[in-house]
């Protein structure tokens, strides 16, 4: 016989098979996940912001620290017994002043990681490190909530204890350059992992989904930080190959019958290489929270074993397929499926056209022109129909005045209000511009053909900026 939960009070060892069987278990994690980060926090009656949880929304395929701070967040609120809304939003118009008419879903909403340079009296709350251009608030959006919310009970030993998860997350957020084996990577590969929906239909795991699984983890991780001193890396890792065998199991069976795309063994090979590393992965130092194995190791911790197979199958899955997308485009390139045209003093100019299947193929296209063997300097330009979107990268060998000229170049052609483009205080150019993103079409759509971007990269290389 099922048992029926309160989702005030559920708890994550409340979850077992004859809770969630049939029931929402998304909405079981969701509630669960946060009722016990509260009750590890201390928070008593008084302590909380009342309900009703007013909708949260973030941007489109949001960011590790969005995630924590929308966690956080609905920590602070009191028990519920309902699933909070949560959206991911595609901004339109303004990605400064986020205009109402454009964007009718924030009105009255709880904006998480945007809306920080807003003068819009329409949202009910912001929490966006992002204030006026070119300036912060704090380190991250979660820090945002956790000074508003938290600093004041920091006299609780469970509010005390995250500190060391926040500062990983901030340095992460503002500094980028993770590790193949960390949640930062493997939440950007689930945005873009496709499973099978009813009618064979492979669809992204929509908002409330992606929610519950990357914040199950988070808060484990949270409740674990003090028990890691006594991590053991070795059992760790043999504990992670018994899940990975355990769901290449499964996965096997639904890949049969075609409810997950195929993956190559040497895929599966190297993947598990990857996460079954010895080697103990390093942030600032120290030894990062967020691997496979350390978030087995408090997934285990904390929930039934059926809902932490659950979990980790979808991490596993997310891995397996960028992997797989990332192997599809080396072949690609080899077989000249994506041209390479050549020009002078051995740059190289790529123009790629996304295919439905893609996942960050930009990533697959620059590790081969990072190749030493081949030293092209090279531009890549990926260009997206559906969502209207173009990127351009440089790889590491472009001279940064040659990729300076480009981008300049660029701008007078086009314009700012077209190309967005990172110039860090030192004068240096991001290695990438952007014409739109998943997460913001308010920008006009670039008129630039393949052949228009070929001939600025030409002229770039040509007419060098002064003094290179």
């Amino acid at each position: 016989m099922r048992r029926r939960l309160d989702g005030k009070w559920i708890q994550p060892s409340d979850l077992t098979p004859d809770v969630y069987e049939g029931s929402s278990i998304v909405e079981n994690i969701v509630l669960a996940s946060s009722n016990h980060l509260r009750e590890y926090f201390g928070l008593q009656e008084g302590e909380t912001l009342p309900g009703p949880i007013p909708k949260f929304v973030t941007r489109k395929n949001s960011s590790l620290d969005n995630y924590f701070a929308d966690l956080l967040l609905r920590t602070c609120y009191e028990p519920v017994d309902y699933l909070p809304a949560y959206e991911e939003h595609v901004i339109r118009g303004s990605q400064e002043e986020l205009p109402s008419d454009l964007n009718p879903r924030l009105v009255d909403s709880v904006l998480i990681g945007i809306g920080g340079r807003s003068s819009n009296p329409d949202f009910k709350k912001v929490y966006d490190e992002h204030t006026e251009v070119g300036t912060q608030s704090a380190k991250s959006a979660s820090q945002v909530v956790f000074q508003e919310h938290l600093e004041r009970y920091h006299d609780h030993p469970g509010v005390q204890s995250i500190q060391p998860i926040q500062e990983e997350i901030n340095y992460i957020d503002s500094e980028g350059g993770v590790f193949y084996d960390h949640i930062f990577t493997i939440t950007k590969n689930l945005h873009y992992a496709q499973f099978r929906q009813p009618g064979f239909v492979s669809e992204s795991l929509e908002a409330q989904w992606k929610r519950a699984i990357i914040e199950a983890a988070l808060m484990s991780v949270c409740i674990s930080v003090e028990v890691f001193e006594n991590f053991d890396n070795q059992k760790a890792i043999e504990t992670l190959e018994q899940e990975w065998n355990l769901y290449l199991g499964k996965s096997e069976k639904l890949r049969e019958n075609g409810f997950v795309d195929p993956v190559e063994p040497e895929v599966v090979e190297y993947v598990k290489g990857m996460i079954h590393n010895q080697t103990v992965s390093e942030v600032k130092g120290k030894a990062s929270y967020f691997t496979h194995r350390r978030i087995l190791f408090a997934l285990e911790r904390v929930w039934d074993q059926k809902v932490v197979s659950f979990i980790m199958s979808f991490l596993f899955e997310a891995m397996l397929q960028a992997q797989q997308s990332f192997v599809n485009m080396q072949k690609n390139i080899e077989e000249g499926k994506v041209p390479l045209r050549s020009l002078p003093g051995n740059h190289a100019f790529i123009y790629h056209q996304r295919e439905p299947l893609d996942k960050r193929p930009h990533t697959g296209i620059l590790y081969r022109m990072n190749d030493r063997k081949r030293g092209k300097k090279a531009i890549v330009i990926v260009h997206d129909p559906v969502r209207q979107i173009t990127s351009v990268f440089k790889n590491n060998y472009l001279r940064r005045d040659t990729w300076k000229r480009f981008c300049d170049l660029l701008i007078e052609k086009e314009g700012n209000e077209v190309w967005y483009v990172i110039t860090h205080e030192d004068g240096t150019i991001a290695n990438f511009v952007l014409n739109g993103t998943e997460s913001f079409v308010g920008v006009p759509m670039t008129k630039l053909s393949e052949n228009d971007f070929f001939e600025l990269f030409k002229t770039a290389i040509e007419s060098p900026t002064p003094n290179s």
